[in-house]
C-alpha cells in the first residue's frame, strides 16, 4: 500500500512538472526576441526558470551563463524529484542524469583540448555539479592534456574507458571514439540498473525506451557520417553505440549503405519507431529523431501509472526543451532568422 502511495505521489509530482514545460506560445514569444538578454528576461518573468534566474540581471547575462542556468534548472528539478521520495541510493537507475552530465563535461573538456581552447572550460564550468560529480571539476579545468585528464578521472570508471585512446601529447584525441566508448559504458550501466532494479512491465518498458533512444541516436550518427561527410561503412560502424532495440541490423546496414538524402529518409520512415510519424526530409536530422522521442515520451507521461517510466520520460522531454532553448540562444547570437530557428524546435 505504501509503495502504491509513493508511486502515485511521484507520478503526480512529475506530471505537475511536465505541465510547467514551455509551450508553443512561449516559443512563439521567444522567437520574437532579438537578443540573449531579451530571452533571459522572458524566461525570468514568464517561465518555470524564474526562480533560477531571479538573482541574475538579464541585461548583463551572457550566452554561456544563460545556457548553464537553463541546464541547472533541469538538474535542480531532477534533484527535487529524487529528494521528494528519497530516490537517491534506492536504485542506481535514478543516478543516470548525473552520470550523463559527467560524461558531457568530460567530452567538452576533450573537445577544448583538441582545439587549444583549454582556458574556456573554467568560464563555462557548471558550478551546480561541483559538489555532485564523482570527480573534481576544478582539477578537470586545470588539465592541460589527455594524460592530465585521465589523472583527474583515475578514481572513476571513466579513466579505464578512456585509457586506450591516450596518444602522444602532440596528437589529436579521437573525440568520436571517446564519445562512443563513454556512452557505451553509460548505456551498459543504465540497462543493467533497469534489469537489476525493476521487474515485469516496468523493466520491459524502460528497457525498450532506453533502447529506442540509442537506436535514434545511432540513426542520427549514420546520417551525419554517411550523408553529410560520406564516410565509409567500416568507419561508421566503429562509431555507433553498440546496443540496439527494435532497429534490426539489416535495416541499420541499409541506412549505412545509403548515399543520398532522399533514400535515407525513405528508409528511416519505414523503421518501426517512425511509422506513426510523418517523417520529412530534413537536413536537421535531430528534428525528426527528436520528434519521435518527444511524442513517445509525452504519451508515457500522460498514460503511464508507473513512477520509473514517468520519471524517465519527463527528463527526456526536458532534455529536448534544453536543446530548444540552446538553439534559440545560439540562433539569436549568430543572427539566424526566426523561421529557420523554429525549424529546429520540438514541442
Amino acid at each position: 500500500m505504501l509503495e502504491n502511495l509513493s508511486t502515485k505521489a511521484i507520478v503526480t509530482k512529475a506530471r505537475t512538472m511536465y505541465g510547467r514545460r514551455l509551450k508553443k506560445k512561449d516559443y512563439d514569444e521567444l522567437l520574437r526576441r532579438t537578443t540573449v538578454s531579451e530571452v533571459a528576461a522572458y524566461l525570468k518573468n514568464y517561465s518555470r526558470h524564474s526562480k533560477t534566474l531571479s538573482s541574475y540581471n538579464e541585461n548583463t547575462i551572457h550566452r554561456g551563463q544563460l545556457e548553464n542556468l537553463i541546464r541547472r534548472e533541469e538538474f535542480d528539478m531532477y534533484i527535487r524529484l529524487c529528494n521528494f521520495e528519497h530516490l537517491h541510493g534506492q536504485n542506481q537507475f535514478y543516478d543516470y542524469i548525473l552520470r550523463r552530465m559527467e560524461i558531457e563535461q568530460i567530452l567538452y573538456r576533450i573537445m577544448l583540448l583538441n582545439t587549444n581552447r583549454s582556458e574556456e572550460y573554467i568560464t563555462s564550468l557548471p558550478s551546480f555539479l561541483i559538489n555532485r560529480a564523482s570527480f573534481d571539476l576544478i582539477e578537470l579545468a586545470k588539465a592541460q592534456n589527455f594524460s592530465g585528464l585521465l589523472d583527474v578521472l583515475v578514481c572513476t570508471p571513466y579513466a579505464k574507458v578512456l585509457k586506450e585512446f591516450e596518444r602522444p601529447e602532440n596528437e589529436l584525441i579521437d573525440y568520436t571514439l571517446c564519445e562512443v566508448a563513454l556512452y557505451a559504458y553509460y548505456y551498459d550501466q543504465l540497462l543493467k540498473s533497469v534489469q537489476k532494479g525493476f521487474y515485469g512491465k516496468v523493466r520491459k518498458q524502460l528497457d525498450s525506451s532506453i533502447r529506442m533512444s540509442i537506436d535514434l541516436a545511432n540513426i542520427t550518427r549514420v546520417y551525419r557520417f554517411r550523408i553529410l561527410f560520406d564516410e565509409d561503412e567500416d568507419y561508421i560502424k566503429e562509431r555507433l553505440i553498440p546496443f540496439s532495440g527494435s532497429l534490426k541490423p539489416k535495416k541499420l546496414d541499409t541506412l549505412i549503405s545509403t548515399d543520398n538524402i532522399d533514400d535515407f529518409f525513405e528508409h528511416f520512415s519505414n523503421i518501426s519507431y517512425s511509422k506513426k510519424h510523418d517523417i520529412k526530409k530534413n537536413e536537421f536530422i535531430e528534428r525528426e529523431t527528436h520528434r519521435v522521442i518527444y511524442d513517445t515520451f509525452k504519451k508515457q507521461i500522460i498514460f503511464s501509472t508507473d513512477a520509473p517510466i514517468v520519471f524517465y520520460s519527463l527528463f527526456k522531454i526536458f532534455d529536448i526543451e534544453v536543446e530548444n532553448l540552446t538553439n534559440i540562444i545560439e540562433g539569436i547570437r549568430y543572427g539566424i532568422p526566426p523561421d529557420e530557428i523554429e525549424r529546429l524546435l520540438i514541442y
